[in-house]
């Protein structure tokens, strides 16, 4: 018995309380920035968002790295690593590199395997 009347003085509170209705509801204007960005590496299979306008650069160390292609529409090729957010949609950027080093000598082996590298890219109007 004590038990019921416990959780109805708790459901009573809770609604007097108003369940957390005086709390703003977050909309556009609330929305985080999602400004110009560097991608690496270590960006690899990630999701990011850019605002229209804003850009991001892809910076992969190292050499062998094949020119990065987009497969969606919203960003604008700037320049070979550059990229400017120019509408919204979404967009996947991706290259890749030779994952075994080159043979040393005239007949050795190679291999063909290749190190994938990719990064989804929303673009939202602000």
């Amino acid at each position: 018995m004590r038990v019921w009347a416990g959780a109805v003085a708790v459901l009573a509170l809770l609604s007097a309380v108003g369940c957390g209705a005086d709390q703003p509801q977050k909309g556009k204007a609330d929305a985080p920035r999602c400004g110009s960005t560097v991608v690496t590496e270590s960006s690899d299979g990630n999701h990011l968002c850019l605002d229209v306008g804003s850009s991001v650069r892809v910076a992969l160390p190292g050499a062998g790295w094949g020119p990065v292609t987009t497969s969606g529409a919203g960003l604008t090729e700037v320049s070979a690593d550059s990229f400017r957010a120019s509408a919204p949609g979404s967009v996947k950027l991706a290259t890749a590199r030779k994952a075994c080093p080159a043979p040393s000598a005239p007949g050795m082996v190679s291999c063909h395997a290749l190190q994938a590298w990719t990064v989804t890219v929303d673009v939202r109007q602000p």
